[in-house]
């Protein structure tokens, strides 16, 4: 009798043999596994409402025959939310089910790696370790993809209500790998992920007041990925939707915008918000997801009937923290449009419901936008006191990326002035002023960040050393960095001592994404043979603090700096402004030493350092030494 292996056992069952050129695991510590529950982005996230979060995923209904990415994620993260909540069977067996579904994945396996060594059942660490270890043998794009993808969506998951975008870098890249892949309908996932980050920009930036030219980039990029996932052969409809959804109000975001600019396709280059609007709901009118986002413009356009009724549809299929937010705000501009509800009984029935409606969103999710709506609607009501406490709690609260914050100000002054509290009320117009031109301010920082942001806070899975032909084998006279090369996570170092007491690190290594696999087997090496402490990027650094005063702490609390040059990393903006900062230390004391990786124009600024020059990556045991008495001197 023939049995039939589940795709979950199949893994299992695969030849342990492993090539000269494969990845080694380190199998000592599973803490260095690179997945959801090592990750230094989530470790810094804490959960406040766990029940409330595992509904949240657990009622996401989607279906991994049409959205394979979209669904790991989710579950992944579902997974990731009910171990650290506690509850580690069930965490378990989401994994496993995952795994059932797609067997090569990678940080299904790795999280499930992580939990066994942590309960110290080793036997049952290695065979997931050695399993993800078989699996990364592979150049499997789709793998690759939806692992970052994984991560993109999990650090998005906690930061959609922030004004960051640490997870941007990872997209950029998915993205790029997307459009080596024409055959498969799941590109458009990944390219629809990265479109709808443009998008979030996009809006960000204009809701704070930045100027169309200043935008410009976002929306250009952000329409031309929306297209590319509508021209899918095959790809989900809802997502083909979504795209003119995002499209309409990208045109919606700035007068004056068009497509004619952005697009190619002659059909498009006339087409209006109005007409992406329309577009979408004949490609697919009964999603969930575009029926809310759909309502959401309606109620732009005045549509307020078609936008009720596509948002009570959309919440009769699934709880949405955006539909109840936006049946409130749709309840607010009924309120306030003089032509559409004249009966004073009626009008405040529909306060009632946007303050209900608030309510419900709040429920699900607590942020900025929602606390100040329903502050705003008790105060239409008449009850200032209760507006008041809403308004605290809004500026207590986590920003919402689309919304801007100082309004709160003037309708907290509204509702002091309506109480005879003249003097709070100014104090909150001042207040008003000041964040309004805070915002103003930061407007142009951001931009200017993103745009130059290229240092992925990346996992390593899509760092393909490979395409670099490193010498992996161990040659005469030649010190070999990769001779013991593990998954790409930074390494535990805690462990050793400086032997500078003057300084909190021995060295600092500079290097760009494309070195970042090479650089910390370097760091790796250099710590197990020298027994001295380096400070790594991101390991290292303090969570509250910006990336530059990250690098800036970094370098002047290191010894010594290793700047590693490639042809990628002298044109990376972030190596460039750690070089400068390194320059800095260089006035009082000798601290650079230059490592050519691969051959590229050494910068003028240390052209005059000697250096070393490395062959396939490795170094010659003359070299090595060198660099030991230089790190130790």
């Amino acid at each position: 009798m023939d049995i039939q292996l589940t795709s979950c056992e199949k893994w299992r069952t695969c030849p342990t043999s492993t090539t000269e050129t494969s990845p080694q695991l380190n199998t000592s510590n599973g803490e260095e596994l690179s997945c959801h529950l090592t990750w230094t982005d989530l470790k810094k996230i804490k959960i406040k409402h766990f029940e409330t979060e595992i509904q949240l995923l657990s009622s996401r209904n989607v279906n991994y025959n049409e959205l394979p990415t979209y669904y790991l994620s989710i579950n992944n993260l579902l997974a990731y939310v009910l171990y650290t909540a506690g509850q580690t069977q069930l965490s378990v067996s989401v994994w496993e089910e995952i795994l059932a579904r797609d067997s090569g994945n990678y940080n299904a396996i790795s999280n499930l790696a992580v939990i066994y060594f942590r309960q110290s059942k080793l036997s049952k660490y290695r065979e997931y370790r050695n399993a993800l270890m078989r699996i990364m043998q592979v150049d499997d794009t789709k793998a690759k993809v939806r692992a970052m993808i994984d991560k993109a969506h999990a650090i998005r998951h906690f930061q959609q209500d922030k004004r960051d975008f640490t997870y941007m870098d990872i997209l950029i890249k998915s993205a790029e790998l997307a459009e080596s892949v024409t055959c498969i309908p799941e590109r458009a996932e990944w390219l629809f992920d990265y479109a709808l980050a443009l998008y979030r920009k996009d809006a960000q930036l204009t809701s704070t007041g930045a100027k169309p030219s200043e935008t410009y980039h976002y929306f250009k990029n952000a329409v031309s990925y929306f297209n590319k996932v509508i021209r899918v052969q095959n790809g989900p409809l809802n997502y083909k939707a979504l795209s003119w959804i995002f499209m309409s109000i990208l045109l919606r975001h700035v007068k004056g915008r068009t497509l004619c600019e952005v697009v190619d396709d002659e059909d498009m280059r006339n087409m209006t918000a109005q007409d992406c609007l329309e577009q979408a709901l004949k490609v697919n009118s009964d999603d969930r997801i575009v029926q809310r986002r759909a309502a959401s413009e309606y109620m732009y356009l005045k549509r307020y009937s078609e936008a009720l009724c596509l948002l009570d549809d959309s919440l009769k299929q699934e709880e949405s923290w955006f539909a109840y937010r936006y049946r409130g705000l749709l309840r607010l501009e009924m309120f306030k449009d003089k032509d559409y509800i004249t009966d004073t009984v009626q009008k405040r029935q529909i306060l009632l419901d946007a303050k209900n409606d608030f309510e419900q969103a709040i429920n699900l999710k607590e942020v900025h936008a929602d606390h100040s709506d329903l502050g705003y609607t008790l105060y239409l009501l008449g009850d200032y006191n209760l507006a008041i406490n809403q308004f605290v709690a809004a500026v207590n609260c986590e920003q919402n990326d689309n919304f801007d914050p100082s309004i709160t100000y003037c309708r907290w002054a509204e509702c002091l002035y309506a109480i005879d509290e003249p003097e709070g009320a100014l104090r909150q117009l001042h207040l008003h002023k000041q964040t309004r031109s805070q915002l103003n301010r930061s407007t142009i920082t951001l931009a200017e960040a993103f745009q130059s942001s290229r240092c992925e806070r990346c996992n390593g899975i899509d760092c393909d050393i490979s395409q670099f032909k490193f010498c992996l084998s161990y040659v005469p006279g030649y010190v070999n960095v990769l001779s013991e090369m593990t998954l790409p996570s930074p390494p535990i170092s805690h462990q050793n001592q400086t032997l500078n007491k003057t300084y909190k690190y021995d060295f600092f290594v500079s290097f760009c994404h494309d070195d970042y696999k090479w650089c910390l087997e370097l760091i790796r090496k250099l710590e197990k043979d020298f027994k001295i402490r380096c400070c790594v990027r991101y390991r290292d650094y303090d969570a509250d603090e910006s990336m530059a005063a990250d690098v800036t702490n970094a370098i002047q609390n290191s010894f010594k700096i290793i700047t590693i040059i490639s042809p990628e990393s002298v044109k990376d903006k972030l190596w460039q402004f750690e070089l400068m900062k390194s320059m800095e230390q260089m006035i009082t004391r000798s601290c650079i030493a230059p490592i050519i990786l691969r051959q590229a124009c050494v910068p003028r600024e240390i052209e005059h350092l000697s250096n070393i020059r490395l062959f396939r990556g490795q170094f010659l045991k003359e070299d090595w030494s060198r660099l030991e008495r230089f790190l130790k001197g």
